[in-house]
């Protein structure tokens, strides 16, 4: 009887092991867990429109969220300067003038023979 109780102790004991890895997302993470979702919601300062600030929660730790100015509230020329910069800009040409009036006489005095 305490013969096999010993051996099952044995048993239970060969099965027991000690490992201190730890297997989580976090483990080789120098940064930031490179994440599309992430658990947690971080704290952010979200800017609206009008320079009016307001702490929010964001998904992504982020320091400043600015939002962008809503066209229809905007004044007309407001909305025309925003609505020019979206316009591609037309690149200009710039053509190099070669100025090709170099003599080399002028520089004789300076070699010595």
């Amino acid at each position: 009887m305490l013969a096999t109780k010993y051996l099952t102790f044995l048993n239970q004991a060969r099965c027991f092991s000690v490992s201190s890895v730890d297997l989580n997302a976090n483990r080789a993470c120098l940064g930031r867990p490179s994440r599309t979702k992430y658990v947690k919601q971080y704290k952010v300062t979200l800017m609206n429109s009008d320079g009016s600030t307001v702490e929010a929660r964001y998904p992504k730790p982020l320091h400043f969220v600015r939002l962008p100015l809503d066209l229809r509230i905007a004044d007309e020329s407001e909305r025309r300067q925003r609505l020019a910069l979206r316009k591609p800009q037309v690149k200009r040409i710039k053509e190099e003038v070669i100025d090709d009036n170099f003599d080399a006489s002028d520089y004789l005095k300076y070699f010595k023979k």
